[in-house]
């Protein structure tokens, strides 16, 4: 599982801190800081119109989650599920990840 930190507020100017990253304590999750947007831009390109129907701020996707099946390459497919804000998702998320 990736979890991808972007800059959209104004509080956000530099890479999430220890704190921040240790809410995600799952030794299975890779955490990166993307400050350019690429990850959101190339799903967002892969996604229909309106897709998903939240989490947008200036044109970027936020505060989303996505699940691609195994060995999908991000931007070759749509995830098979997206949706945000990520604290509304987790009960979704539980129920499309294998144990």
């Amino acid at each position: 599982m990736f979890v991808v930190w972007e800059p959209i507020l104004p509080t956000d100017w530099s890479p999430p801190s220890a704190g921040v990253l240790a809410r995600i304590p799952d030794a299975r999750v890779e955490q990166f800081w993307d400050p350019d947007h690429r990850v959101g831009a190339v799903l967002s390109r892969s996604l229909a119109a309106g897709v998903p129907g939240c989490c947008r701020s200036q044109g970027r996707l936020w505060d989303d989650v996505a699940v691609f099946p195994p060995a999908t390459r991000l931007g070759a497919a749509p995830p098979a599920w997206i949706s945000g804000p990520v604290v509304d998702s987790i009960a979704g998320l539980r129920t499309r990840l294998p144990r």
